[in-house]
């Protein structure tokens, strides 16, 4: 249940991240850059206060939140959104090569 908590931009590259249950925020833009999965499951919150741009091989965000107070984009192979809450203020864009889940979501 940790917090990465910016009040201006937020850049993250990683291999993996796990903020199941945790919270990234940013006062502006946030890009988050992931070689595998992102796991943003059990009550995540991931909150651009600007655009939010996250790459990453896999999004699991089920019952999580994404929230972008401008655009929002994901560009992978899969996102599981199952009972999770994704939501734009502006554009979403959702590029996948793979499969979307997006029940009860």
């Amino acid at each position: 249940n940790g917090a990465l908590v910016s009040q201006n931009t937020l850049s993250v590259t990683a291999d993996s991240l796990d903020n199941s249950g945790g919270i990234l925020s940013s006062g502006t833009g946030q890009t988050l850059t992931v070689a595998g999965l992102l796991n943003n499951s059990q009550n995540g919150l991931i909150d651009g206060g600007a655009g939010l741009t996250i790459k990453a091989n896999a999004l699991n965000n089920a019952a999580g939140n994404l929230t972008a107070q401008q655009g929002f984009s994901f560009e992978g192979s899969s996102l599981d959104n199952s009972a999770g809450n994704l939501s734009s203020k502006a554009d979403m864009t959702l590029d996948l090569l793979g499969s979307l889940t997006n029940t009860s979501g």
